[in-house]
């Protein structure tokens, strides 16, 4: 085997010199002249002799030959390598011319480095002095040397799939549902598209929705990276239930101040009076009301699925005080007939009400008054300030009644005094 001596390394150039230098030309005269030196000697010794020369110059060979092996490989690896680089360097300048059409001056993006596995033979190098500025000092590329080839230059794409998944804060309710939706992947390099179902959809990343009609529905996400092509859709069936809503409403009549309350609710099954004093759970209630005033009724309905409809209604409540004016006029002549004049209690209840009465002559002078149960206010005809008997004529009254729930009444009017 011949070597060209000026591609070889100082290392192979030295390996060839030693052993060159074992090899020993072959000299009939020499030998004769060895043989005499050891004449004296026993045949052992001589073919002992023999044999070591022999052996000596096996190992030198086989140590050249080596040799040989080891500076052929060293050259072919270095021309191996030699040859990479060159392929390396011409598959980036490629990449390098590809990717220049993407990416405009102003985008600076990165070279993502996704080779799926690197061995000993492979290298990372830092793609400096790469032209048109797209592609910055500080990137990497990886290349194989068993296989020269750049793998996957990418500009900031996501090589994965976006992920759609997501979750919600309820899945049921009544109307009206409030929902808050939650995507499992939240990042602002993604698109997101809501379908809530029902119509309505929405871009936000959280969004939150309210279901203004009862029925089931199906929620749907689409997701995108915005540099990439890929597009996920997740879709939930039925995911959301909205229970209809019940409608409470009542009316009411009044008969002798006692209040009969008729339920007119829809789509329930309970219902719940509240009332400023007491409460119910019956479907129609009646209430007696002892004090005028304004009082708020409300009805609660709720239906087999627990959802409640609220009505309130104020009730104006006038309790009618059972009195009456004797007569618009009397004849205080003391014969037991119409002799006196104030008012009269319905069904002898005269404990129960508190008067404060007065008479006036036409000049608005008072000529009368008395306070106390209604039997007890009555007047004679007399003129308290003379004692004595009022002329005929009109004169005016007015009259302050209370019961015992303090229900009051105030009555004004006019009487004829005859004799």
């Amino acid at each position: 085997m011949s070597l060209n001596m000026n591609n070889l390394s100082e290392f192979e150039k030295i390996i060839k010199g030693k052993v060159d230098s074992f090899e020993y030309p072959y000299d009939d005269a020499s030998w004769k002249k060895f043989k005499k030196s050891v004449s004296g000697k026993s045949s052992y010794w001589g073919y002992a002799a023999l044999f070591g020369i022999v052996a000596i110059t096996a190992i030198c060979l086989m140590v050249y030959f080596n040799s040989q092996n080891t500076a052929s490989l060293c050259l072919k690896n270095k021309l191996t390598d030699k040859q990479d680089n060159s392929v390396a360097v011409n598959n980036l300048n490629d990449a390098k011319e590809i990717n220049a059409d993407s990416y405009n001056s102003e985008s600076k993006t990165n070279i993502i480095n996704s080779v799926s596995s690197v061995n000993k033979n492979t290298e990372v190098i830092t793609t400096d002095n790469i032209s048109n500025g797209s592609i910055s000092n500080d990137n990497q590329v990886t290349i194989n040397y068993n296989n020269p080839v750049i793998n996957n230059i990418q500009t900031n794409q996501h090589t994965n799939k976006p992920n759609a998944t997501f979750i919600c804060d309820k899945k049921e309710g009544c109307l009206p549902l409030t929902v808050k939706f939650i995507p499992t992947e939240i990042s602002d390099t993604l698109i997101y598209s809501w379908d809530f179902g029902d119509g309505n959809i929405s871009t936000e990343k959280i969004p939150q929705h309210i279901y203004k009609e009862d029925g089931n529905f199906s929620v749907t996400l689409i997701v995108k990276y915005y540099k990439s092509e890929s597009v996920v859709t997740n879709k939930l069936q039925n995911l959301i239930k909205v229970f209809e809503q019940p409608v409470a409403q009542f009316n009411w009549t009044n008969n002798d101040n006692v209040f009969g309350f008729e339920n007119l609710s829809l789509g329930a099954t309970k219902f719940k009076w509240i009332f400023s004093d007491s409460t119910s759970n019956e479907e129609n209630v009646s209430k007696v009301f002892r004090v005028s005033g304004k009082y708020p009724v409300q009805l609660i309905a709720i239906n087999k699925y627990g959802c409640s409809d609220i009505f309130t209604k104020e009730v104006n409540v006038q309790i009618t005080m059972p009195y009456q004016m004797a007569a618009n006029s009397f004849t205080p002549d003391g014969d037991g007939g119409n002799d006196y004049f104030g008012p009269q209690v319905v069904e002898n209840d005269n404990d129960n009400f508190h008067c404060d009465f007065k008479i006036f002559n036409k000049n608005g002078k008072l000529i009368f008054e008395a306070k106390g149960t209604p039997n007890d206010v009555q007047w004679n005809g007399f003129d308290k300030s003379s004692n004595k008997l009022a002329d005929e004529g009109i004169y005016f009254y007015d009259l302050k009644i209370e019961d015992k729930f303090g229900n009051t009444d105030r009555k004004n009017g006019k009487v004829i005094l005859q004799r």
